[in-house]
């Protein structure tokens, strides 16, 4: 079975909202590029995004968001060694 990460892009691939691209010189190494098609989903998600954020943390006041947004990224600055050193990918968050 395919790792994770793979998988999502399979199935980005197969939506066509990605595209795959080797590389001429090792063909080991595998590019991955967003689409106009994956652009204009992204985009469309935006409003969607934003909305769910503010009522996530909307009845925080603004001092306590802005704390929360310190806190969490030192939670992911600590996180970053860990995943550099194991291979977990960006933002320490397993791809796999």
């Amino acid at each position: 079975r395919a790792p994770g990460i793979t998988r999502l892009i399979d199935r980005l691939e197969v939506a066509r909202l990605v595209v795959r691209e080797r590389s001429g010189d090792d063909r080991r190494v595998v590019s991955c590029r967003i689409t106009p098609a994956g652009t204009k989903l992204l985009a469309g998600l935006d409003v969607t995004v934003d909305t769910a954020d503010a009522a996530a943390v909307g009845m925080l006041s603004r001092a306590d968001q802005e704390r929360l947004i310190r806190i969490l990224d030192a939670i992911r600055s600590a996180q970053e060694p860990a995943a550099a050193k194991h291979g977990s990918g960006s933002g320490g968050i397993p791809v796999a």
